[in-house]
């Protein structure tokens, strides 16, 4: 019976052990802030193992500093009894080892002058001093002094749950900690990490990444390389002609379409001229009768009709020159061989047309232009006959060559960009290339070092940036 009370009564205290860490543990995560968390941590420490006050330092440069007390949000760092407490930790930390005084054995091999000290100063019954470690880079990183006035020492169990505690929640302070450093502390650590991976011992690969980093680094300031424009482009030809209606009419006959080759000369398309015939016939029929009344008139001798008359038969014979103009203008051929970029009346055919409006767009075979949109951030280093290459869509991969010939001098608005057209000659001939095909062009501008190459843009762009922001 003895033996069963005895297990039933050591079940319960180490269920009330986990659930006394468990509400330690969400009391160091219910606050967001270091100091908060950190004080309402020790309060529910001190409260729990019956302690006067509990103290949290931090360990940093072979030194402790306290920065949390229990039951107090505000103290001074400068007081005798901090500096007190900060030396106890720095005792028990320097040992590694849980500081207790006054101590139960005869032969304690610790050295407690500092707690010695705190406890003859303060008057405090009862000092347990307790190291925080960083499992995982195996340092310090602070201790916890615990300080009893009810005449209760600290036994080895209390000891055992004070270091179960602090393993637990030390790394969560410790990380809280460093979150809330400013900016200068926070890349003085980075750098700090960086320098022991690449001195220490591991991290291997991160040490190849780095070298291999700093070659290509070192290799770009005093490596130079062609710096080159990159740019949208658009295939034309270098003379695109416009055939147009020449005269009000209506589509007679399409004998070619887009797409079609055409010879200069060949006939294109022809409008619908009876009604032009008909207006001749019927001036030609005026201008007999015009002729015959005015022989009458002079044979008469008549000269005021005759006048009349031969006025009307000038005014006849203008009307007869002018359809037999509009009459050649029902055919329309081609002014030059080329490609029919545009345009198809096959499909129109009876369609009335006006004076001007555009039936074909006409480009030569073999002599086109490239037209460049070069970005406005890039516009200052290009100048007429740079020489580039250019990457159709639709030519495989091939490069052709081009020169540049003309600046356009007014920016245009393209996809969101500000851009400038720029027109460049094409040497290149291929049976391939057709005009209105679209691809990526690139304008040689000289020998440059590569660093500069691939962070001009950035610089660029940071330069506009800190001249917005600057008063």
């Amino acid at each position: 019976m003895e033996d069963l009370v005895q297990k039933k009564q050591s079940k319960l205290n180490n269920d009330l052990a986990t659930v006394n860490v468990m509400k330690l543990l969400t009391t160091s995560l219910s606050h967001g802030h270091f100091k908060t968390s950190t004080t309402a941590w020790l309060t529910e420490l001190a409260i729990q193992l019956s302690c006067s006050r509990a103290t949290y330092g931090l360990f940093n440069k072979s030194q402790s500093t306290v920065v949390a007390i229990s039951h107090s949000a505000h103290f001074d760092p400068k007081s005798n009894l901090i500096h007190q407490i900060a030396n106890t930790m720095d005792e028990a930390i320097d040992q590694d080892s849980v500081i207790v005084f006054p101590s139960d054995e005869n032969n304690d091999p610790h050295v407690t002058t500092e707690a010695k000290k705190l406890h003859a100063d303060q008057g405090t019954e009862f000092i347990c001093t307790v190291p925080i470690i960083d499992l995982e880079n195996k340092k310090p990183i602070g201790a916890i002094t615990l300080e009893r006035s009810n005449g209760a020492q600290f036994d080895q169990k209390t000891i055992n749950q004070i270091m179960l505690v602090c393993t637990i929640a030390g790394p969560i302070f410790d990380l809280k900690y460093k979150n809330e450093r400013g900016i200068i502390h926070k890349l003085k650590n980075s750098f700090k990490i960086f320098l022991i991976k690449i001195l220490g011992k591991e991290h291997l690969l991160f040490k190849v990444f780095s070298l291999g980093l700093i070659i290509i680094s070192i290799a770009s300031i005093n490596i130079e390389g062609l710096y080159r424009v990159t740019a949208n482009a658009n295939l034309e030809g270098s003379i695109q002609r416009v055939v147009t209606a020449p005269i009000d009419g209506f589509i007679a006959e399409a004998h070619v379409r887009a797409g079609d080759t055409v010879t200069a000369g060949q006939l294109m398309v022809s409008l619908d001229s009876k009604e032009l015939e008909l207006k001749k016939s019927t001036w030609t029929s005026q201008k007999q009768q015009y002729a015959r009344e005015y022989r009458e008139a002079l044979a008469t001798g008549n000269r005021a009709q005759s006048s009349i008359f031969r006025a009307q038969l000038n005014q006849a014979k203008a009307q007869i020159t002018l359809i037999n103009e509009q009459l050649s203008r029902t055919k329309l051929h081609a002014p030059f061989s080329g490609w029919i970029v545009s345009g198809d009346v096959s499909q129109s055919l009876g369609i009335p047309v006006e004076r001007g409006q555009i039936l074909f767009e006409v480009a030569p075979l073999d002599d086109y232009r490239i037209i460049l949109q070069v970005d406005e951030r890039e516009i200052m280093h290009i100048k007429p006959n740079q020489k580039g290459h250019v990457v159709l869509s639709g030519t495989a991969g091939k490069k052709l060559k081009f020169t540049t010939t003309a600046i356009t001098p007014v920016a245009t608005i393209k996809d969101g960009k500000n851009t400038f057209r720029v027109e460049a000659h094409l040497f290149e001939k291929s049976r391939i290339v057709r005009p209105g095909m679209q691809g990526i062009g690139k304008i040689e501008i000289d020998q440059r070092p590569l660093i500069w190459i691939w962070t001009h843009r950035f610089v660029n762009w940071m330069k506009i940036q800190f001249w917005r922001w600057w008063p």
